[in-house]
């Protein structure tokens, strides 16, 4: 680490900036689910203290209102139909009728691929990630659908998942997957106020980071929250900056998880990187 950076392990979870922007009328989702109601399917360490700091960040550094990060219960488990009912009906009861909120969704879980219809899902918390379909499993597909439906100012998406049958780890978690041949069809890019983060390409392993005990794109994208990703020191973050220290080569998610995990890793972003993500003074 660079000398500024080296403080403690788990520096993004201490001297998390706190500024004066307040964003009453904006809501946010965080999705973190550590455990699987299958006891074979393995648990996604740091899942729950992802969202937790998510949770953190929301309120102190981007102005967030805690009555609109839902759940309100942080504890809430989200099965198949309880993702849905979010997303699909809750949600847009929080948004302002007139289109003036901010929308946040966070991700943290298993994500696989279907080995039917090489489409992407998020697996909920009663689903057994090897029999994904579209009866017990979130299609990547219709998620970003029904997120482009939604009446927001801005659209932030941020998920730590992958999709390549593999968990944080490294080991298998669907059997026979060929991740390379995902198909994902974002219709959330064609709105010109949204941008999504990715932790990872389509046959990647989004890594986990035991050092610091998040997932490790989690881990680059707070880091970068905390104002390392402010590069010209103008107090405002972008998502392109957010990008640029994220998958620094040098310095962020691609170095680390290869000299960590041996594994390549390399966050995806796209859709309008020129979106304020913070304003830090």
């Amino acid at each position: 680490w660079s000398s500024d950076v080296c403080s403690s392990d788990l520096d993004i979870e201490q001297n998390i900036p706190e500024t004066k922007q307040k964003n009453p009328n904006a809501v946010a989702l965080v999705i973190a689910i550590a455990e699987y109601a299958n006891t074979n399917v393995l648990k996604v360490e740091y899942a729950k203290r992802d969202g937790e700091f998510i949770r953190e960040y929301l309120t102190k550094t981007l102005g967030y209102n805690e009555k609109n990060i839902l759940p309100q219960n942080s504890d809430e488990v989200f099965t198949f139909a309880t993702m849905r009912t979010y997303i699909k009906k809750k949600l847009a009861t929080y948004l302002k009728k007139d289109g003036s909120s901010e929308l946040f969704i966070y991700y943290t879980g298993h994500g696989a691929p279907s080995t039917q219809n090489q489409e992407a899902y998020f697996v909920p918390q009663d689903c057994d990630p090897n029999f994904v379909s579209d009866e017990n499993a979130y299609n990547m597909n219709e998620f970003y659908a029904d997120i482009a439906q939604l009446n927001a100012k801005k659209k932030t998406v941020v998920i730590d998942a992958c999709f390549s049958g593999q968990t944080g780890s490294g080991a298998s978690l669907v059997k026979n997957a060929s991740p390379a041949l995902l198909k994902v069809k974002n219709v959330l890019l064609a709105d010109e106020n949204a941008v999504l983060f990715q932790s990872s390409s389509a046959e990647q392993v989004s890594n986990w980071y035991p050092e610091k005990k998040h997932g490790m794109f989690t881990y680059f994208f707070l880091k970068g929250l905390q104002g390392n990703a402010d590069k010209n020191n103008d107090g405002i973050i972008t998502a392109s900056e957010l990008e640029q220290f994220i998958n620094d080569e040098n310095d962020g998610l691609p170095y680390y998880s290869n000299r960590e995990l041996q594994r390549p890793q390399k966050a995806m972003i796209s859709g309008n990187k020129d979106e304020v993500i913070v304003k830090l003074k």
